[in-house]
């Protein structure tokens, strides 16, 4: 796939609803090419919670399956070793040819 140098691999959470810090421990897919774009981001306060901005834009061929409480560790590229917490998925439709993902992430520490 033309375009994409990174390389990612796609985990799911393992975590029950009664933990507080989420686990990720099973791997949905490895060695997924892709393209990772910097956003920026930042932390600001809204009332009295500190709420996180989206830090990383992911663009890749579609998986069935992908859902928002994923986590992506960057495995190839300028961002490897980076962990990016999947926030939004949205479907990009591309002049007849295979269905893209654009998703919007979060980097975070592991």
């Amino acid at each position: 796939m033309t375009g994409y140098r990174d390389t990612v691999t796609i985990q799911s959470m393992t975590a029950t609803g009664g933990d507080v810090v989420p686990a990720y421990g099973s791997t949905f897919m490895s060695g997924v090419p892709c393209k990772i774009f910097t956003r920026g981001g930042d932390e600001t306060y809204k009332g009295r919670v500190l709420e996180a901005h989206l830090t990383h834009v992911v663009e890749m061929q579609w998986l069935d399956g992908i859902e928002p409480n994923m986590r992506l560790l960057v495995t190839g590229g300028i961002h490897s070793g980076r962990y990016l917490n999947v926030q939004y998925i949205r479907p990009l439709e591309g002049n007849g040819r295979a269905r893209k993902a654009e998703l919007q992430c979060m980097s975070t520490e592991a």
